[in-house]
């Protein structure tokens, strides 16, 4: 029983953490860059990271994050064959030993074409698409790897909800050591 209460309770703390860690990534606002390195993304998800070249911050202290463009079709949780490179980069990175073993979310994102319940599940499936992409391919440790979705409420380009830049997921760096691996 104590065992079972327990488990609960570290279930709680990480949905707790899960939350609070998506919550600054609505702050951000991300720059693509096309042919980025695993150095590249390794340097922008370090803990401790400064001076991202993928993102603006609007909050100082917000997580090392990464855009790389992972993209999707219309109504499609399946990843865009234009965007493997930028997966096999992104996996080379999340094997390295600078960041092996840290927390990612990765956070679906879906245009706003159709109604809001729809999208929310699009964006929940899009997320899980990389993250079995990440497992499948390069053996990440599902718990490492946490897929949130946030539907339509977040769009790349608010100008233009329904633009297809909107559908797409971004990776955040839940951990906070500050050293260098």
């Amino acid at each position: 029983m104590k065992g079972l209460v327990e488990l609960k309770a570290a279930k709680a703390m990480r949905l707790i953490l899960v939350v609070a860690a998506a919550t600054s990534l609505w702050a951000a606002l991300a720059d693509a860059e096309d042919g980025v390195t695993p150095d590249e993304i390794m340097k922008a998800l370090r803990p401790g990271a400064s001076g991202n070249t993928f993102i603006k911050s609007r909050q100082p202290e917000s997580r090392p994050t990464v855009d790389l463009e992972i993209t999707f079709d219309y109504n499609s949780a399946d990843i865009s064959v234009t965007s493997i490179p930028a997966l096999q980069e992104l996996g080379k990175a999340l094997t390295s030993e600078r960041l092996k073993g840290e927390t990612f979310i990765i956070a679906g994102h879906a245009d706003a074409v159709g109604g809001e319940a729809f999208n929310q599940d699009l964006s929940e499936r899009r997320a899980n698409s990389v993250k079995q992409y990440l497992v499948e391919k390069f053996g990440i440790a599902e718990a490492t790897l946490i897929a949130v979705g946030f539907g339509q409420s977040k769009p790349k380009n608010p100008d233009d909800p329904a633009d297809p830049v909107n559908r797409r997921v971004q990776i955040l760096n839940m951990e906070t050591r500050t050293g260098t691996k």
